[in-house]
């Protein structure tokens, strides 16, 4: 998926979208001095790719410190050798699906060791290394590593909170979050996967729902039952102001059953939390009603009467409630129980 936040501009490959991000890491890169940097978003925002088009960049002699958008020439030796993944000085340490963690002794052995050896091309040396995969004995070695680098030595950390990255070890690093992808940069992402783009008011809603995140769209975009199952969750928050208990488990319970529980409480989540978001003033306290019916994204939820307290139980027992399916609860008893919970909170509260 992260292969398809590129595009192909005139022969050459390109990120998709976030100029700015661009630029100030060619910025960054060119200036030689900082040289070491870190990537922070979540999984799906691209970190992996630019990590490796920042690679690329600082490889390709052509393209190195003469343009601020991280292309490259495409035609020289070290263009050759990375885009067949074999640059002996890109050192990728992305694990495989199979892989948890990079252990500290593979960090010793294969990074730390590695880093104070000269380029065997003559020229730069890049280390990309996801942080996620490091606990906390392994980034004190490699932070020990990382005090006397050589000068065309390059590390490119990528993490998917930079808060999961210890002080110590973050401090050394120029910070870049991955940005958002905006409506436009995620219509040119889905017509590069040939997806479909859903209707405007659709289409917003799923961008709203994956905040931004080019991963996150792209899943929902290509799954079949995203839309259906979103507009089923908002008849059903919409049907809690009008069937009493036992018609609600009746309607929705066999429908869960045979759907994907963990989407529904995702978008379940995120529908609870555009409530709290469009609803609620910050000062409002939490124990202040909210006497009159509201809208989601123009869509009737009945006359609801809840508390912005209410509405947060709501998303705590939303996870309480995967977690409890993870342990092998019976979903429909599990979505009883949060049919319950959902009554009480919102229409009984």
């Amino acid at each position: 998926m992260d292969k398809a936040l590129e595009i192909n501009v005139n022969g050459r490959r390109q990120l998709v979208g976030r100029k700015d991000l661009r630029h100030s890491l060619a910025t960054v890169l060119s200036d030689g001095r900082l040289r070491v940097v870190l990537l922070s978003g979540p999984p799906g925002s691209g970190k992996h790719v630019t990590a490796l088009a920042a690679a690329r960049y600082l490889l390709c002699s052509e393209a190195y410190a003469k343009n601020t958008d991280l292309t490259v020439c495409e035609n020289c030796s070290d263009c050759r050798y990375t885009a067949s993944s074999t640059h002996p000085d890109l050192l990728d340490f992305y694990p495989t699906d199979q892989e948890k963690l990079i252990k500290t002794e593979r960090v010793r052995a294969e990074i730390c060791a590695e880093m104070p050896l000269s380029s065997r091309r003559g020229g730069r040396r890049i280390f990309i290394i996801p942080a996620d995969y490091l606990n906390e004995t392994s980034q004190n070695v490699l932070l020990k590593s990382l005090e006397n680098i050589p000068d065309l030595t390059y590390v490119i950390l990528t993490a998917s909170h930079s808060e999961a990255v210890l002080v110590t070890l973050r401090s050394r690093c120029t910070l870049f979050r991955m940005p958002r992808l905006t409506e436009t940069e995620m219509r040119e992402l889905l017509s590069i996967y040939a997806i479909e783009i859903p209707e405007l008011t659709e289409f917003r809603r799923i961008i709203g729902f994956a905040d931004g995140n080019p991963g996150r769209v792209l899943d929902a975009c290509s799954n079949d039952d995203f839309l259906p199952m979103q507009r089923e969750t908002m008849h059903m928050l919409d049907d809690l102001g009008h069937l009493d208990y036992g018609h609600l488990i009746i309607k929705y319970g066999d429908w869960l059953a045979t759907h994907d529980f963990h989407l529904f409480a995702d978008l379940l989540r995120y529908e609870v939390a555009e409530i709290i978001k469009n609803r609620f003033q910050v000062n409002i306290p939490d124990n202040e009603k909210v006497q009159d019916g509201f809208s989601l994204h123009g869509d009737s939820v009945g006359r609801l009467n809840c508390s912005i307290d209410s509405l947060k139980k709501i998303l705590n027992y939303i996870e309480d409630t995967e977690s409890a399916i993870a342990g092998n609860v019976n979903t429909e008893i599990a979505f009883t129980r949060l049919i319950l919970v959902l009554r009480k909170e919102l229409i009984n509260a």
